[in-house]
């Protein structure tokens, strides 16, 4: 952070050339790089509640996932009883018509975060929505689903705190079947929900990650300093494979600017736009984000934050996804309850209970061979006549296989043949980060 506002200061007294292409005047620039190099709070604790709809399934596909998979945890429905047939079918039944239930209104959940340093606590609960099951049978009725609010007690919770080899021990606390699963896992940084949830009070990690390896000396996680010579070229509009304006907005209540942001590949191809409205001073406080795909500017992601505290949080969140036809998938809702940063958190919360009413259960895999076995039943997943199943495939490998780049590339490469256009679409945005990364 020393050297980040020593070449600040150098930034401000550099003479940015008026007539450059795409140029940033100095304070600018120094807003920029300041909210890229932001730290995420060094604590958190924080209650919210989440609302998650996905709408890429139809009933015809609910019915095939839960028939797969009960013809795993049991036997085919030719090998059943007549009982045990209609059993199955009931279940089957039950199992769709709430995911379609979820699918209108969505699916509801309250978590709390904590976490400092090397330890962190995430305590869960879902909630179910009102509906009427068994739809046009003898058993049809209402069904009250469950509610969620502050008095709620959680059904999950998961402690883990990592060694200073960079291995956690997990203990996941299962409170309504009394069981604790204890396993020890290879750490890869906090985790997706915590980087998500944190990162709220920052510029969007795509945003972040982006500036960060194209203004830096290093392209390694972890030791990304900013570099003078970058900076200065960003001001000018000459810096390699990105082109950046700012200007101001009128489209909001707020005293704002829009940050348009476009990567190029090394062939001068766009294949990335971002663009954001920040407040006109904190470029790190984020109103809304969008990002599209720049030939035929189709959207594929929007984010609107509100209602922000004194903190510069915002309370309320909401994610929308699109495909790349621009239709819309996916849609998350975040609301705070209450949440605190940077802040003391008690050594209690850490502890773990001796539970004496509860059942341990104990891994011993070690942390590679975990990720050997997860590795290789991603990659089983590319084979899946689920199309959604081998997109969750190549995007857990891509978090996989960071590390592995030339084996990352080959398998984007092979799936780019792939019969579906999310796959396809998915192979090359891997692709695409891959190329944008070296």
């Amino acid at each position: 952070m020393k050297k980040l506002l020593v070449i600040l200061s150098f930034v401000i007294s550099v003479s940015v050339t008026s007539g450059a292409q795409q140029s940033l005047n100095s304070e600018q620039v120094r807003k920029l790089v300041t909210a890229a190099w932001k730290q995420r709070p060094e604590s958190m604790d924080i209650i919210y509640y989440k609302t998650f709809k996905d709408l890429t399934k139809d009933k015809q596909e609910f019915e095939q996932i839960f028939e797969d998979a009960f013809d795993k945890m049991y036997r085919p429905k030719e090998t059943l009883s007549t009982a045990k047939a209609k059993y199955r079918e009931r279940m089957v039944q039950l199992n769709v018509e709430r995911s379609l239930k979820e699918k209108e209104v969505g699916r509801k959940s309250k978590m709390r975060i904590r976490y400092e340093e090397d330890r962190q606590r995430i305590d869960y609960v879902g909630g179910t929505p009102d509906r009427t099951i068994f739809k046009g049978t003898e058993h049809q009725r209402f069904s009250p689903g469950k509610k969620l609010d502050a008095n709620t007690p959680y059904t999950t919770s998961v402690i883990e705190m990592t060694d200073q080899n960079n291995v956690s021990t997990r203990y996941t606390y299962l409170h309504n079947s009394k069981v604790i699963n204890i396993k020890r896992i290879r750490t890869r940084g906090s985790s997706h929900l915590i980087n998500e949830i944190s990162g709220f009070s920052m510029m969007p990690v795509g945003v972040t990650g982006v500036l960060r390896k194209k203004l830096s000396d290093s392209s390694g996680e972890g030791s990304l300093e900013p570099n003078e010579i970058k900076i200065n070229q960003l001001g000018l509009g000459t810096l390699k494979c990105i082109g950046i304006t700012i200007y101001p907005d009128n489209e909001t209540l707020h005293e704002a600017v829009r940050i348009e942001m476009i990567l190029y590949s090394t062939k001068d191809v766009p294949f990335m736009h971002m663009s954001l409205i920040c407040d006109k001073d904190d470029y790190s406080r984020v109103y809304s984000f969008e990002r599209h795909i720049p030939v035929g500017g189709a959207l594929i992601r929007r984010e609107i934050r509100d209602n922000f505290d004194s903190q510069g949080f915002p309370h309320k969140v909401s994610i929308f996804e699109y495909d790349t036809t621009g239709k819309y998938t996916r849609h998350k809702l975040y609301e705070v309850e209450s949440v605190s940063l940077n802040t003391q958190i008690s050594s209690e919360v850490f502890e773990l209970s001796s539970a004496k009413d509860y059942r341990v259960l104990t891994y011993e895999k070690t942390p590679d061979k975990q990720q050997a076995e997860e590795i290789a039943r991603l990659k089983e997943w590319l084979k899946d006549e689920d199309w959604t199943r081998r997109v969750r495939g190549l995007v857990g490998l891509k978090e996989h296989l960071i590390q592995n780049p030339v084996e990352l590339r080959d398998i984007a490469l092979s799936m780019l043949i792939d019969k579906n256009p999310q796959v396809r679409q998915t192979a090359t945005w891997i692709l695409q980060s891959l190329e944008s990364n070296e």
